[in-house]
């Protein structure tokens, strides 16, 4: 029965055929057609699916009754579960308008759906074939122009090669150092290849074998040298002391010098360092903005219109219709530079190996004493003939340079060249000691020795044994020349220097003279 009310329903609908107009598209009788035909297959599969539900009920209802009665019982009480033909409801209604559409649904809607169907085919055929008109806008192009993160590269890469030559010297001055020592090395054995080949190198030390020598000299009533002269005490050195010599000093000075404009270049560029840092630190402190953006940025699209094109237009466009909250902040932060100022620590650390510098340096000073001792520990007799050797040496050339001086008074007495300081300042300062007595302070107020012309002191005016004054030519004489001289003016008693000083032969240590 299903069937044969399906093969009715085509038989229906497919006695026309299916017409199409001069676009293409379906008809409207033909769009009609097969929507109620397919709403009478609808229509009809219920009804099939009621019999079928009905027709499942009563053979269910009929297997429950024969099992609940017995077999002869059950053909008298279950026979009425066997008639299945109440459940032909289309048999019941008796009317095939029942399923018929047409009378529920108004005429003319075919043309609608065939308009929308054509306004699609339009649409799609409009968007495939649409034309966009756009421009091209080419920027001046200007040469040489190199943006800020060019330029920032650049520096970059600059100050990459700089410091890789940089890293590079530093390894080669590293491993020179590490050859220093070999320096060290032959500066030792050049010192004690010279300390034993030359007798006058580095001889001009006062040491304790010089003084004995002095001491005994000086119980045997013989010509002595300590104290030493003014004009010998730059030439020689006393281990005992700490105080440099001049020539000592003047190195060290020398070489503090040096270290100090070492110093004083690496302060300045700590010093520029710096100002960079404070100067990039106040752009990052006063250069930055924030910008904070906040509102409200709505999108709707109303299209207007009842028809079916333009729910559809209504349906597609409705997805960009849009409700946007904007809270943004922009900042310049990232963009601004982040400077890091030297360390205390590495400021520490600078400083701390100069002050080493000028430790060492000043100990240089005295280095050169301690190779003195170590030699002459080692070499004991060979010191003793270096000490002996430089005390005689030293004697001949004071002996000498008295002659000369005696010698030189002797002719300007002889010739009457000799007169007395006409200096009036100097006068003065001996006539009035106690109003002008500050011309000490100056040179041009001092007296000075008639042999070897040294200007007096302050301490020697003070203490007035310190200088010599002939009672007869009121000549100056320092302490040491008026000693050298016998004690004798040679002004008023002029006679000739003793030729008879004798020279230290060292006999009573059991050392041989050099």
């Amino acid at each position: 029965k299903n069937q044969r009310r399906s093969v009715s329903i085509d038989n229906k609908y497919s006695l026309r055929k299916t017409r199409k107009n001069e676009d293409g598209i379906v008809s409207h009788e033909k769009i009609e057609e097969e929507y109620y035909r397919k709403l009478e297959y609808r229509c009809e599969s219920i009804y099939t699916a009621a019999e079928a539900n009905c027709r499942k009920i009563f053979d269910t209802s009929y297997d429950r009754c024969r099992e609940a009665v017995s077999s002869v019982a059950s053909w008298a009480l279950c026979w009425p579960m066997k008639l299945t033909v109440v459940c032909n409801t289309a048999a019941i209604v008796g009317d095939e308008k029942n399923c018929d559409p047409k009378s529920e649904i108004s005429s003319g809607w075919g043309y609608g759906y065939e308009y929308l169907i054509k306004a699609k085919k339009e649409m799609f055929k409009d968007f495939q074939h649409a034309e966009i008109t756009y421009k091209i806008r080419k920027p001046n192009i200007t040469l040489d122009l190199r943006t800020a993160d060019d330029t920032a590269q650049a520096i970059m890469k600059e100050f990459e090669r700089k410091k890789d030559f940089i890293d590079l010297v530093l390894l080669f001055i590293k491993r020179l150092m590490a050859l220093a020592f070999i320096k060290i090395i032959l500066s030792a054995n050049s010192y004690h290849t010279n300390y034993l080949t030359d007798i006058k190198f580095s001889n001009f030390y006062i040491t304790k074998y010089f003084k004995k020598i002095d001491a005994r000299r000086h119980k045997h009533g013989k010509h002595t040298l300590l104290p030493l002269k003014k004009i010998e005490k730059t030439f020689f050195v006393d281990p005992a002391q700490c105080k440099l010599t001049r020539k000592e000093l003047k190195q060290t000075m020398g070489n503090c010098i040096k270290i100090f404009i070492e110093m004083l270049t690496a302060t300045t560029i700590i010093l520029i360092d710096q100002l960079f840092y404070e100067t990039l630190d106040l752009v990052r402190r006063h250069s930055k903005m924030e910008y904070y953006q906040s509102g409200i940025h709505d999108m709707i699209v109303n299209v207007k219109g009842t028809g079916m094109v333009a729910s559809m237009i209504r349906s597609v466009v409705e997805d960009f219709n849009f409700k946007r909250k904007l809270n943004e902040t922009l900042s310049n932060a990232e963009c601004l530079p982040v400077p890091s100022s030297l360390k205390t620590s590495h400021l520490k650390r600078i400083y701390i190996m100069y002050c080493i510098l000028f430790a060492m340096v000043i100990f240089q000073g005295y280095a050169e004493r301690l190779m003195r001792f170590f030699c002459a520990s080692f070499y004991p007799k060979h010191e003793k003939r270096r000490v002996l050797f430089l005390y005689n040496d030293t004697l001949k050339r004071r002996i000498s340079y008295f002659k000369y001086k005696l010698a030189r008074v002797k002719r300007k007495v002889q010739e009457n060249k000799l007169s007395q300081d006409g200096n009036i300042v100097l006068k003065l300062r001996l006539k009035y000691p106690g109003l002008l007595g500050w011309l000490i302070y100056f040179d041009i107020a001092k007296r000075k020795c008639l042999i070897c012309g040294d200007l007096e002191s302050r301490r020697q005016i003070i203490n007035d044994r310190e200088l010599h004054k002939c009672p007869v030519c009121s000549y100056i004489f320092c302490l040491e020349c008026w000693n050298d001289a016998d004690e004798t003016c040679i002004v008023c008693h002029p006679k000739s220097a003793s030729d008879d000083e004798s020279i230290d032969d060292g006999k009573e240590d059991d050392e041989i003279a050099y």
